[in-house]
């Protein structure tokens, strides 16, 4: 969409649902255990914790770039996981780890550097 046309995305259908997550609090999540010897050996999630709609990513994106083009959703495809959301209990509960990019300023930002360095 940053280019103006639809992205791989658009073949979704409209009801799944993802936890995204912006890069700069993946990064915390790993930096977070090397200080936290109660860390050590253990395996955890790390994501939002929250879902939202492939509906919703579209949306925003939208608001960001108006394009104006309109999503192009087809039927589910039969692998696909139709809602996927982390469990992130046990990274808070031992790093205290919680997000701190909100959904939309992490597409802002991603958007930025998108068309700052791919573009």
């Amino acid at each position: 969409m940053v280019r103006g046309f639809p992205d791989a995305s658009h073949r979704v259908h409209r009801r799944e649902t993802r936890d995204f997550i912006y890069i700069e609090d993946v990064v915390r999540a790993n930096v977070l255990p090397l200080t936290a010897e109660k860390a050590v050996g253990e395996l955890m999630n790390i994501g939002t914790g929250k879902r939202i709609s492939i509906n919703k990513l579209y949306e925003v994106i939208e608001d960001i770039l108006r394009t104006g083009i309109k999503p192009k959703y087809g039927p589910p495809r039969p692998c696909d996981i139709k809602h996927s959301v982390a469990d992130v209990s046990l990274a808070h509960g031992l790093l205290r780890y919680q997000t701190t990019v909100q959904f939309a300023d992490g597409l802002k930002k991603s958007i930025e550097w998108t068309k700052q360095n791919l573009m």
